[in-house]
């Protein structure tokens, strides 16, 4: 299977990878905010996570890296390798599709009750 072999300034993070039906992503974010006092700091953040479908109308959220301790002169490194086996992920989190159309029949009724003018 397809995995990514991430490593933190030459430290080994993860080998993740998820084989058929499912994806992974790497996400390399930096935004710089402004508190109400005025003042600025920044958020440096770095995570490898994917979906898994384990059967039909079942989804698997998955992650092995969530990093929000970055500083400027980290190096992260994902080599795309051919592994038989990957770690396993740190958190798993599973939702059906009949959980999925339940929060957003939730979300559908919140906004439309805000734009009508009842809420």
């Amino acid at each position: 299977m397809i995995c990514f072999e991430v490593h933190r300034n030459g430290a080994r993070l993860c080998l993740a990878g998820l084989g058929e039906g499912g994806g992974l992503h790497a996400i390399l974010g930096m935004v710089d905010r402004t508190r109400e006092d005025g003042t600025t700091y920044r958020d440096l953040t770095f995570d490898i996570g994917g979906l898994h479908e384990p059967e039909p109308g079942v989804q698997d959220f998955v992650d092995w890296v969530k990093l929000r301790d970055l500083a400027v002169g980290d190096e992260i490194t994902i080599r795309i390798v051919e592994a038989d086996e990957a770690d396993p992920p740190a958190d798993t989190r599973r939702t059906t599709d009949e959980e999925v159309e339940a929060a957003e029949r939730k979300y559908y009724e919140r906004v439309k009750a805000k734009f009508e003018g009842g809420g």
